[in-house]
């Protein structure tokens, strides 16, 4: 993945979480890591794993879902 990509991405997590009303430490403890680690994760100091980003999507649907 070419860094502008994965920058749009990375950009993209920060604004769901704030449209959905999350900061870092909600969704860290979600995926089972601290704010900080979340926050390396968002700003694309560190790229996500898989697990954490099928955790994420699978958190982000849900909430969503119930929201309707």
């Amino acid at each position: 993945m070419n860094n502008t990509r994965y920058e749009d991405f990375c950009n993209r997590m920060r604004v769901y979480r704030k449209r959905l009303g999350y900061n870092q430490a909600d969704i860290g403890k979600e995926l089972g890591i601290s704010q900080n680690d979340y926050s390396k994760r968002e700003n694309g100091l560190i790229m996500i794993s898989y697990d954490n980003l099928k955790k994420l999507q699978d958190f982000l649907i849900t909430t969503i879902s119930l929201r309707r």
